[in-house]
């Protein structure tokens, strides 16, 4: 199976080595992963209060705190 990588910068080489190639794709794969992670974040604004929410409850150690 053969991929091509479509993400390397025009000017450097190519990869020489497989050990290159897996790390250049390891790399594309992970940027494309966190990418797609920002842009759902991004549409959803109701995900960023539930993770502020869950981060008050952290820090305040108990559900029960008033401070919620």
């Amino acid at each position: 199976m053969s991929t091509t990588i479509t993400h390397r910068p025009a000017h450097l080489p190519a990869p020489a080595t497989t050990a290159e190639r897996l790390v250049l794709r390891a790399t594309v794969l992970a940027q494309d992963w966190v990418g797609r992670r920002i842009e759902r974040r991004s549409h959803r604004p109701d995900l960023a209060a539930a993770t502020e929410r869950r981060r008050r409850i952290q820090a305040a150690g108990r559900i029960g705190d008033p401070r919620l």
